[in-house]
């Protein structure tokens, strides 16, 4: 999620409307008319950089690139965005690189389900494990940098691109989300979505639609729009990928990322 990827390609739910099935009508009717300015998200490549002065919204990504990291900045970066007129969000990139990743036989091998073969990129369970452990890692981070209490009230986003390690079978590369959401949904955060693009997900997940649970499907942050009108134009239905509504499409805008509200 990167600039310089950003063209092959950021609370409460109430009140920006992002995951609007949890929404109130009246919050949702409000927070359209809150969110006619963009939002903007940063992360490790705006360390040391004056940030967007402007935008309703800030979304930060915890990670520096890869699971199992720390983005240097995510403390100063986070104020930034605390300062928007609406609630901060943030994301955490996500992986499944199986033996490839040192942390593979610990973080796979231990969790809620069943890993019956660590040598195996096919092994549901594994990956299911990694996916929550490696959420349960990036939400310790958040807590560390922002507070414990304020790290979970935050909607999260799992970025999902193909410039990180996907070892495992298309399935097993989707348990492997689950896994991630799964985790923060456990931890009480309002909301979780994906961040990718059809192209992406079909690659990564093979075209996975993520059940939607008690508390419906995640949303679906989209990328690859060329600037603020086009990025209007796919918060339809055709542009989601995951199964969830579209709630974000990102575009460039000037030296950072925009983020349409959809």
């Amino acid at each position: 999620m990167k600039r310089a990827a950003a063209m092959l390609f950021a609370t409460s739910i109430a009140v920006l409307g992002i995951f609007e099935q949890a929404a109130p009508a009246a919050a949702r009717a409000s927070s359209r008319t809150a969110s006619t300015a963009p939002a903007y998200d940063v992360s490790y490549p705006q360390c040391g950089s004056s940030l967007p002065g402007g935008g309703s919204t800030g979304i930060v990504g915890v990670t520096d690139g890869l699971p199992w990291s720390t983005n240097p900045c995510l403390a100063s970066e986070y104020r930034w965005a605390a300062a928007r007129p609406q609630p901060a969000q943030v994301y955490m990139n996500a992986a499944n690189p199986e033996t490839a990743s040192s942390y593979w036989s610990t973080r796979a091998g231990t969790g809620p389900a069943t890993c019956a073969s660590l040598t195996s990129p096919s092994d549901l369970g594994c990956a299911y494990n990694y996916g929550w452990n490696s959420a349960a890692d990036a939400l310790g981070r958040a807590r560390a940098a922002v507070g414990t209490v304020t790290a979970a009230t935050h909607a999260w986003w799992l970025d999902v691109e193909t410039g990180n390690s996907w070892n495992g079978s298309t399935a097993a590369n989707s348990q492997d989300l689950q896994g991630s959401v799964d985790y923060l949904r456990g931890a009480g955060v309002p909301g979780v979505g994906f961040y990718s693009t059809s192209y992406q997900w079909g690659v990564i997940t093979g075209g996975w639609q993520a059940p939607g649970g008690t508390s419906g499907a995640p949303s679906d942050w989209v990328a690859g729009a060329r600037g603020a009108t086009q990025a209007t134009s796919w918060c339809s239905p055709s542009y989601a990928f995951s199964g969830g509504a579209v709630r974000l499409v990102q575009y460039p805008s000037g030296a950072f990322d925009g983020d349409h509200i959809c």
